[in-house]
């Protein structure tokens, strides 16, 4: 593929196609929920975002904000670090999101029973 179709084309997929094909993928599945699973999943993903979202802002703040310096090589640590930051916080955030939506659904079950 030449590079010049590749430049139109990769941009176009990541932040048009993808995301309005997620769009339309997620709005389907929403309609078919039942009420009580449309209300664990917004509490999961309601969890997920509190867990995940102060530490991706602080560290896009923390990147565009920081010390500037004039050594690369201190630069590029701080970029890489910020990236790792960034690629895997979520990954680490997903477990600790399920976890207290669970235990949030027992409490609110119980509440329910009582």
């Amino acid at each position: 593929m030449p590079p010049h179709v590749q430049n139109f084309l990769t941009p176009l997929l990541l932040f048009i196609v993808g995301p309005g094909l997620v769009y339309l993928i997620s709005g389907v599945l929403w309609a078919h929920l039942s009420p009580l699973w449309r209300e664990r999943t917004a509490r999961g993903l309601h969890v997920y975002a509190s867990f995940l979202l102060p530490v991706l802002l602080f560290t896009l703040w923390d990147t565009t904000t920081g010390p500037a310096t004039h050594d690369p090589e201190l630069a590029a640590q701080k970029t890489a670090m910020s990236l790792m930051t960034l690629l895997l916080w979520p990954v680490v955030a997903l477990p600790f999101a399920l976890l207290f939506t669970w235990l949030l659904s027992l409490r609110a079950e119980d509440r329910a029973r009582l």
